[in-house]
């Protein structure tokens, strides 16, 4: 018996494969940079979440792919046709970063203070673990519906030495929206990429601010050392609410935040 191809088979092989040279050849890769629409949903996104910062500081901490500013593609659903390349690292870092501002102090910053503080007068800061679990994005093949999904879990811990965590919160955002041909946004709209940005930092503005976290600094003198500035000194016993030292040093005795006991 021979294992030799029938004609038709031969034919209908020719057909598929000249069908797929098609496809491919139709296809193109885009890359897709924010647009106005999606620059003005990260520049508007800090007054949007209601800023309400909590007197305890926090510090931002990027985890695995967060660090990358490599693009990511979003394939059409089909498996064939174009190919968006979208900067979801960096957006999602910006985000992120301004829903952590929106939620507690500013840590220390040296070129904030007119003097520079003694490291004692530092405050201490919670650190926030980010790391982006999960994106999904497809779309119809070239214009038309598109989709994303972020998913992504914060850490919210004290500072070293301490190895408490005071929470681990899970988020997951998924967005739909209209693209161009080129995976801009239909008509002057947003990318789906940029809104569920957003709508992730929204979520973790909400939770972040949640009794989970704020309930555990609710007798704020516990938290609460006062030390001058500049010689890093304990205010006075007899005197804890003396505001100078009694030789009139530069700096004067300030509240700082103290979640790790020397």
């Amino acid at each position: 018996m021979s294992n030799a191809p029938s004609p038709a088979g031969v034919v209908r092989g020719v057909i598929l494969l000249l069908a797929a040279l098609a496809a491919a050849g139709c296809s193109a890769t885009h890359v897709v940079d924010a647009g106005p629409a999606d620059r003005a949903l990260l520049e508007e996104l800090p007054r949007t979440l209601d800023p309400d910062p909590f007197w305890v500081p926090a510090e931002i901490r990027f985890q695995g792919a967060l660090h990358s500013g490599q693009s990511l593609p979003a394939r059409a659903e089909s498996g064939g046709g174009d190919v968006f390349h979208l900067p979801v690292f960096p957006v999602v870092r910006e985000s992120l970063q301004a829903a952590v501002a929106s939620s507690f102090a500013a840590p220390y910053r040296p070129d904030a203070y007119d003097v520079a503080l003694h490291l004692d007068a530092r405050s201490d800061a919670l650190e926030i673990e980010f790391n982006l679990l999960k994106v999904l994005m497809q779309h119809e093949g070239s214009g038309g519906e598109m989709s994303c999904t972020l998913n992504a879990v914060g850490v919210v811990k004290f500072p070293a030495p301490s190895t408490r965590v005071l929470a681990r919160i899970p988020v997951e955002v998924h967005a739909t929206g209209m693209v161009a041909e080129d995976g801009s946004g239909f008509e002057g709209r947003p990318n789906p990429l940029w809104s569920a940005a957003v709508e992730l930092a929204r979520e973790y503005a909400v939770r972040l601010r949640g009794p989970e976290i704020r309930d555990t600094f609710r007798n704020r003198e516990l938290w609460i050392d006062r030390v001058h500035s500049t010689t890093g000194r304990p205010a006075p016993k007899d005197m804890p609410n003396a505001e100078f030292d009694a030789s009139v040093r530069e700096g004067k005795y300030v509240e700082v935040v103290r979640l790790v006991r020397r």
